[in-house]
């Protein structure tokens, strides 16, 4: 059945709501807008049809028009659907954040700073069961290769004040903030120019209408040395009354060794601080 027949005639409800349970009718086209994704949801018997548009990419939107461009994602279901399901999750990839004013940590010395990572959408049917559908960036990244040509591995890339305060931002509800405690155990300053945050190995919590991560601990012993990397599985002591949101994408144990690098042009595919 064609895309055009389906949304012809039917009314564009417009939802204030980003994360929650829907319940959905075939009498509507259901639109949220999230971050840069324009995202429309119809069901019709046992199918559901999922469109999305970047605005941020194609200029901007009337959200009572469908763009001919949007693109069309059609899913058959065994049941009829009764509710749709966004939730958010870290994206699928690692994000190397480049700080907008690199920083030196000096020796034997911690600091937490705190980054904000924009979520993906996680799109769930509920019938009978809940099914998941689909995923879909909410702000879309640029790509960067990090590590060496053999051990490296394709991540996003994002820029980032990396401030050791942060304020919550409600009226973004689809950016969390990342909460990192860094510290150089070496006898040397370590300059800190690009991170890694593995974000696959993080669990997602809600504060007060905040996404926020759990508390990753990373840890530089020394050019050439082992670094830990320790996912506490909980949030900052400070978010009292957290709810998790979701697991992280890859368990593993929370304590992890990690070999640093060797050389700035010899870059190991997990390391964590890159100098210059």
């Amino acid at each position: 059945m064609a895309i055009k027949k389906i949304t012809n005639n039917l009314k564009i409800k417009e939802m204030s709501q980003a994360w929650g349970v829907f319940e959905v009718d075939e009498e509507h086209v259901y639109y949220w807008k999230i971050g840069d994704c324009c995202l429309w949801i119809k069901k019709e018997g046992k199918e559901v049809f999922i469109a999305s548009f970047y605005a941020a990419q194609n200029g901007k939107l009337n959200s009572s028009v469908i763009p001919e461009s949007a693109s069309w994602t059609r899913y058959i279901l065994k049941k009829k659907v009764t509710s749709i399901e966004l939730s958010p999750v870290f994206p699928d990839r690692s994000i190397v954040v480049k700080p907008e004013v690199p920083f030196y940590l000096t020796e034997n010395t911690g600091r937490n700073v705190y980054i904000r990572v924009p979520v993906f959408i996680s799109v769930h049917a509920l019938a009978n069961s809940k099914l998941h559908l689909c995923e879909l960036p909410s702000v879309v990244l640029s790509k960067t290769w990090y590590g060496d040509l053999k051990r490296g591995e394709l991540c996003y890339w994002l820029s980032s004040s990396a401030k050791p305060q942060i304020e919550p931002d409600i009226e973004r509800p689809y950016m969390s903030i990342c909460s990192l405690r860094l510290v150089n155990k070496s006898k040397e300053n370590l300059l800190i120019a690009k991170l890694a945050v593995r974000v696959l190995n993080s669990s997602l919590f809600m504060h007060e209408s905040q996404l926020w991560s759990d508390l990753i601990t990373i840890t530089f012993s020394g050019e050439n040395e082992i670094s830990e990397l320790i996912f506490s599985g909980k949030p900052n002591n400070t978010l009292k009354g957290s709810t998790k949101i979701c697991d992280p994408r890859q368990k593993q144990r929370k304590n992890v060794l990690i070999q640093s690098f060797e050389s700035a042009t010899d870059i190991r595919a997990y390391e964590i601080f890159v100098k210059k």
